[in-house]
């Protein structure tokens, strides 16, 4: 026959208490990171390079409710050309050798840079450019990153000549 099993351990005996165990929560979730918010980054400056009425200092001192006429610099595009659309000249992708010559302001805050695009209606994007300064003579001084707002609408009414006004309305 068998033997019979042992019995059941005596109970432990009652815990001192320093020895009574301490809860351990788990580490709080770890907060989700901000979501980007283009509102709350500072503004960088960024020259825009001007080539029709904005070339005038008086205009765009009105368009951006400066409170004098800024300094304006001149400089040349590579890369883009002019076209007409109806009465008005657009600014398109052109050849490598292409060079349209105008004017640039560096813009200082993001309401300018707002008041530029509503000023340029919904028929033009502004596009990351380089920029070359120029003196007087039309030598290259240096280049710049900047933006250059280019015609965005239908390219077959540059074809045409034809104006779109609802595209050039706001």
């Amino acid at each position: 026959m068998s033997d019979p099993p042992p019995p059941p351990p005596p109970p432990l005996p009652p815990l001192k208490p320093s020895q009574h165990s301490h809860r351990i929560d788990p580490p709080p979730t770890p907060k989700p990171p901000p979501k980007h918010n283009p509102d709350s980054l500072p503004f960088i400056p960024t020259t825009y390079p001007f080539y029709g009425t904005l070339t005038h200092p008086s205009i765009l001192a009105h368009i951006l409710c400066l409170p004098s006429q800024p300094t304006l610099h001149q400089a040349s595009l590579t890369g883009y050309a002019l076209t007409s659309w109806g009465q008005y000249r657009a600014l398109v992708p052109g050849s490598s050798s292409s060079v349209v010559s105008g004017f640039t302001y560096e813009v200082q805050t993001q309401g300018h840079e707002l008041a530029l695009a509503r000023y340029e209606t919904h028929a033009y994007e502004a596009v990351p450019c380089l920029i070359r300064l120029v003196n007087a003579d039309g030598k290259v001084t240096a280049e710049v990153s900047g933006k250059t707002f280019v015609y965005a609408g239908d390219p077959r009414a540059l074809e045409q000549g034809t104006f779109d006004r609802k595209l050039w309305e706001y």
